[in-house]
């Protein structure tokens, strides 16, 4: 999931609950619906729009921005994740690395027959 593109949908969901719009609401589940390719995702907007509409009552209508922000923050937090290491040798397959003269630093590659000066 994009977290950029996941940030902005919760911010146009928090104000069109907030202005009473259940079209665009509707509107922009659907389409994110249709463009979200993972079932986690789909499962975090529904939260946050439930989460909208649970907050959009009187009792909560002071702390309605920190709740916003707070999800947004969320979001964040849940979006970013460590990229894994690549392996040793540059990424490149064993086969490629044979053929640029293996892991000698030198490019001795094979008794210095080819490269390298020795």
């Amino acid at each position: 999931m994009d977290t950029f593109t996941f940030l902005v949908s919760v911010v146009v969901l928090a104000f069109a609950v907030q202005f009473n719009e259940t079209w665009l609401v509707l509107g922009v589940l659907g389409i994110m619906f249709l463009t979200l390719r993972s079932l986690s995702g789909i499962l975090l907007l529904l939260l946050a729009t439930g989460v909208l509409y649970a907050v959009k009552g009187p009792a909560f209508s002071d702390y309605f921005p920190f709740i916003v922000f707070g999800m947004v923050i969320l979001a964040l937090a849940i979006g970013i994740k460590t990229e894994p290491e690549p392996p040793a040798g540059g990424g490149l397959p064993p086969e490629l690395m044979a053929g640029l003269g293996g892991m000698d630093p030198y490019g001795g590659g094979g008794g210095g027959f080819v490269g390298g000066m020795h």
